[in-house]
């Protein structure tokens, strides 16, 4: 969800619109990569995009109530979720087989770097 802050909600929209746009242009993977692994669970919808070395993981918690659990699959044995937008937090590590749980608001997004 876009919170204004106070500020008109043209702007705030509009700066979240370029912000995903510079994402998309950062990871190539997001805009030509091949769609691999959709899911959803509840309200939770989540898939990964993949191209050459590139993989970004793309999460997405349409709930209106609270935040969700969200449980992955599907990944790559051992890898590292970095997430990329919205910037911050620390770095999700999948098991052996390719599992890994993040928590995520409700009416929010994420995108992770899969490495």
């Amino acid at each position: 969800m876009i919170r204004s802050g106070g500020k008109a909600p043209s702007i705030i929209l509009l700066a979240h619109y370029k912000a995903l746009i510079a994402l998309r242009k950062s990871y190539p993977s997001l805009a030509l990569g091949s769609y691999e692994s959709p899911n959803a669970s509840g309200s939770v919808m989540s898939y990964q995009r993949e191209l050459g070395s590139e993989r970004t993981l793309v999460v997405i918690n349409y709930g209106t109530t609270a935040a969700a659990s969200v449980a992955l699959a599907q990944l790559p044995a051992n890898a590292v979720l970095t997430r990329v937008w919205p910037a911050g937090g620390a770095d999700v590590p999948a098991d052996a087989v390719g599992n890994a749980s993040i928590s995520l608001a409700a009416q929010t997004a994420a995108v992770y770097r899969v490495h």
